[in-house]
């Protein structure tokens, strides 16, 4: 549990927190609880389609990190936030190249999103709030078949 108030936190910064988490789904629940109506949150992650990926099949679980945490897709990280009320606000992916300095990298063409190896998502919590009563609704008087006017059963408001 994280040691901030509920509702009390403007925006939350993840950056790859969910890969070397053992309950990332704790963790965004978490994020949920202290994020106010309409916060923000940005995380960032590694992509595990990606051509860094395919580097970790020859590294074994005790290799340092980034080799040994567990890379979560996009697709299932925006449905987690879907899931606690959260919003898409935007997505970028970058480094389309293996994760190597020399001369002979290979750059995928940028058109390739779905290769890169890092990705950022930006999301807003998403709250419905009821709209305050106005003093200036007076209730609708509901008629009786004969013409009557009674005094409202349900009561619906109208605004003068």
């Amino acid at each position: 549990m994280l040691p901030f108030k509920t509702d009390s936190i403007d925006v939350v910064v993840l950056p790859h927190v969910l890969e070397f988490s053992l309950q990332p789904h704790e963790i965004l629940r978490e994020v949920e609880r202290i994020l106010i109506a309409e916060g923000h949150l940005i995380l960032t992650g590694f992509n595990p389609f990606s051509l860094m990926s395919i580097l970790r099949l020859f590294h074994n679980k005790t290799a340092p990190p980034p080799w040994n945490g567990h890379f979560y897709s996009t697709l299932r990280v925006k449905d987690w936030l879907s899931l606690l009320g959260f919003e898409l606000i935007s997505q970028q992916n970058a480094l389309y190249m293996l994760p190597y300095t020399g001369s002979n990298s290979f750059i995928l063409p940028q058109y390739l999103q779905c290769f890169s190896s890092i990705y950022t998502i930006l999301a807003k919590k998403r709250c419905i709030i009821p709209p305050p009563m106005n003093k200036s609704w007076i209730p609708l008087p509901h008629l009786k078949p004969d013409g009557e006017d009674v005094a409202p059963e349900p009561t619906t408001y109208v605004k003068e």
